[in-house]
């Protein structure tokens, strides 16, 4: 039987249903959810590193070019791993069976429309936050399911952020609303990992890795649960088979 609902929801249903669908689909996913929070803390330990050690000294050009490939190979392992994720997020909540071996190949048929896609939406979202704070919040709700329209529609690159803008666009506020008790949660144990561990090294990456660990299942069972309430706000169904 579907996690998802068959009808739109109010907002604290729509909560109800993502904490639902999150201990449904975490079993499944808490492998992968565990190897992409090794790997983002691989990254934050990599850059603490880099700053203490080359702070006051540049570091030579062939330290800062390594550094840079392994940051640029971290983050495209890293979104491959997290759109496994959500894949399987969405293939538990649509009651559908599909082994890891199988997830891989579908994502990596479409991962460089997803690679593109992002690098795309990151685009948008810097350029308002440098414009202004407002537009990049704005773009970043806005874009928030260009992946799952990759993903769940066979949609390319324009039409997943044309799609997703159209999906959110009279709903807005109210997305912001769902998503804003995850952002606060995500904001505050940041903060207090920072605040309170960031002179313990080890304390410090530990903390991070389960806090990812926990939040990247949490994050798409948001993002499954409410592009399903969104698109039955529209008067349309998710789709429940895929095909590449």
């Amino acid at each position: 039987m579907s996690v998802l609902a068959n009808k739109a929801l109010p907002i604290h249903q729509v909560w109800l249903a993502i904490f639902r669908l999150f201990f449904s689909a975490f079993p499944k996913v808490w492998f992968l959810s565990l190897l992409s929070a090794l790997l983002a803390s691989l990254s934050i330990a990599g850059s603490r590193y880099f700053s203490l050690h080359f702070v006051a000294v540049k570091p030579p050009l062939s330290i800062a070019i390594g550094m840079v490939v392994c940051f640029v190979v971290l983050a495209v392992t890293l979104m491959f791993i997290l759109s496994n994720i959500i894949y399987q997020v969405y293939q538990n909540a649509t009651d559908q069976t599909i082994n890891t071996y199988e997830s891989i190949k579908f994502v990596l048929h479409k991962y460089p429309k997803i690679l593109l896609a992002m690098l795309l939406v990151s685009c948008f979202m810097v350029m308002g936050l440098i414009a202004f704070v407002v537009p990049g919040v704005f773009a970043g709700i806005l874009l928030l399911f260009v992946q799952p329209m990759i993903l769940f529609e066979n949609k390319g690159i324009l039409d997943s952020i044309s799609g997703s803008a159209k999906l959110v666009w009279k709903d807005w506020w109210r997305t912001l609303i769902v998503f804003l008790p995850l952002g606060i949660i995500g904001y505050f144990a940041t903060f207090l990992i920072r605040r309170f561990t960031f002179e313990y090294f080890w304390v410090y990456i530990i903390l991070n890795v389960v806090v990812l660990f926990l939040m990247n299942p949490l994050s798409y069972s948001f993002l499954v649960t409410q592009y399903n309430d969104l698109k039955l706000r529209k008067g349309q169904t998710i789709t429940t088979n895929i095909s590449q």
